[in-house]
């Protein structure tokens, strides 16, 4: 769906959650100022109870935002649109009405799918949902008009509405949140106010208690946090993961439709952002990055059919579900530790230890297949300071002549330097082309200073590598964490059926890294 898709109705409502926080005003808000600049006749509600959080009011007033609380759909509505929720859903008031229905959400889908229908549960905000589409629309926010009070007013609602929604971002992780991020040209000294007027004497106490209310699992702590804010889920979080013996904690809390957890880690055998990933999968969806991240476990996703199918019975699975996920975490991972001279493989539970030899295993040779290339110093000038962005992450570069951006054939990205380049690739004349197809973001390069941004595909030339580029591999019979030598903080998670490899032109003995099985088999052929 595009905003293109709703032009052909007149009278739109747009619809809340019936609790709205930030991020459902800020999308809504934007979205309304957009259509009614269109021409659009166009009405912005929510119902339930009317809202109360101090800083919600303060940005409603202070922007001037047109949010009205009623209990009653315009009978003249054409369309109405669910934002930050989906029509039908507990969290939303279900309006009987003939009107269409359009849908733009970041939550796990729970509707059936339809042309109105913009559903991304991989972000980490509706309101970089909102952006994302206002941009494809051509809506330039650096012209964007000035509200009375505050300038740069649908800047500054879409900005705290990823704020909030990503826990200050240390929860954030996906690009298109980083891109608005980035971007967006808001009204500092009122986001500094709106942080500020968070939190209300009732929810201190409820802060309080959630202190008492644990239980250990290994090293990891849980800690239950009754009716808070999920945006104070962190701030506690923060203050727990100071305890004495805990490296990792999770802090969550019982919304209506599910869990949403906080996550932190101080140790770097866990990474808050995958650790978060796995308790969620195909229960919600987690992310943000190494240290502190967050995620959300769907009731109806964990729902036991033969359970009570209550707030609470739900609520008790989804507990029990977190806890389960918990000690499966503890018990899957073996890791690998990298040295100069050897790589050492632990078992899950460390009982275990033994060097990992490559001398026996299998030989493969790279296939010609050809793919993407950027040099930096064709783009940016010497000594740029640059980001690239996919989806697995953000990799700090600096424009060099003697540094590269490959794009392999899966649309991995990595950098590599001039020397290895010319070593183990042949530069080809033909255009590059990519072999896949990236529906959800396409990897971009960023100039760090000015902002300037370009699709590293529409930059890349072609290239293929040599014949003689061959390494030797195991492929994992354990879901495994691999610590290179080149990366203190960070681990590369393969899987079982991915390999683990070292190039035969290896320069330590302990240097290994993990090959994903698809790229593995679209890239290498084994050498008999």
């Amino acid at each position: 769906m595009t905003l293109k898709d709703l032009s052909a109705y007149k009278n739109i409502v747009i619809q809340c959650p019936d609790i709205p926080d930030a991020d459902a005003i800020g999308s809504g808000y934007a979205l309304t100022e957009y259509l009614t600049a269109q021409n659009h006749s166009v009405t912005f509600i929510y119902t339930g109870e009317e809202i109360s959080k101090p800083n919600l009011k303060c940005l409603i007033e202070t922007l001037n935002i047109p949010l009205k609380h009623t209990d009653v759909l315009p009978e003249d509505t054409d369309l109405l649109v669910t934002i930050d929720c989906q029509y039908g859903q507990l969290n939303v008031t279900k309006f009987e009405t003939t009107a269409k229905i359009a849908i733009i959400d970041h939550h796990q889908t729970h509707t059936n799918p339809g042309e109105l229908i913009c559903i991304r549960p991989a972000v980490g905000s509706c309101s970089s949902v909102v952006w994302s589409l206002m941009c494809q629309a051509g809506y330039d926010f650096e012209k964007e008009p000035q509200a009375a009070q505050s300038k740069s007013a649908v800047s500054t609602a879409l900005y705290f509405g990823l704020l909030s929604d990503t826990n200050n971002f240390a929860e954030i992780s996906h690009p298109l949140d980083l891109d608005m991020r980035d971007s967006l040209r808001y009204d500092r000294e009122l986001i500094r106010r709106l942080k500020n007027e968070a939190i209300t004497l009732p929810e201190l106490d409820i802060i309080g208690t959630t202190f008492s209310n644990y239980k250990i699992i290994g090293d990891i702590g849980l800690f239950s946090a009754n009716a808070v804010d999920p945006n104070l889920l962190g701030f506690i979080n923060d203050i727990v993961l100071q305890t004495k013996g805990l490296n990792s904690c999770i802090v969550y809390s019982k919304m209506p439709r599910g869990l949403k957890l906080s996550v932190r880690s101080c140790v770097r055998e866990i990474m808050a952002n995958e650790f978060a990933e796995y308790i969620c999968k195909d229960a919600g969806g987690g992310g943000g990055n190494i240290e502190k991240a967050g995620g959300f476990i769907s009731f109806e996703s964990i729902a036991d059919p033969r359970a009570v199918t209550s707030l609470y019975g739900t609520a008790w699975r989804a507990v029990e579900f977190l806890e389960e996920r918990v000690r499966a975490y503890n018990e899957t991972y073996e890791k690998i530790y990298c040295t100069d001279k050897l790589c050492t493989r632990v078992s899950a539970d460390g009982s275990r230890t033994e060097t990992v030899s490559f001398d026996d295993a299998p030989k493969y040779r790279k296939l010609p297949n050809p793919v993407g290339y950027i040099p930096t110093a064709d783009i940016f000038e010497q000594g740029t300071m640059l980001t690239v962005r996919a989806l697995v992450g953000d990799i700090d570069v600096i424009a060099r002549s003697d540094i590269y951006i490959m794009i392999g054939v899966a649309g991995e990205i990595y950098p590599i330097n001039a020397a290895s380049f010319e070593k183990c690739y042949i530069v080809s004349d033909a255009p590059y082309k990519p072999g896949y197809e990236e529906k959800d973001y396409m990897p971009t390069i960023t100039n760090r200073l000015t902002g300037a941004r370009a699709e590293l595909t529409a930059l890349a030339k072609t290239c293929t590598p040599k014949a003689a580029k061959t390494i030797h591999a195991l492929r994992l019979t354990r879901d495994t964490k691999v610590f290179g030598i080149w990366d203190a903080e960070k681990y590369s998670r393969g899987h079982i059926g991915d390999y683990i490899a070292r190039d035969d032109n290896h320069m330590c003995d302990g240097e290994c890294y993990v090959i994903r099985k698809n790229v593995f088999d679209a890239t290498y052929t084994e050498m008999i």
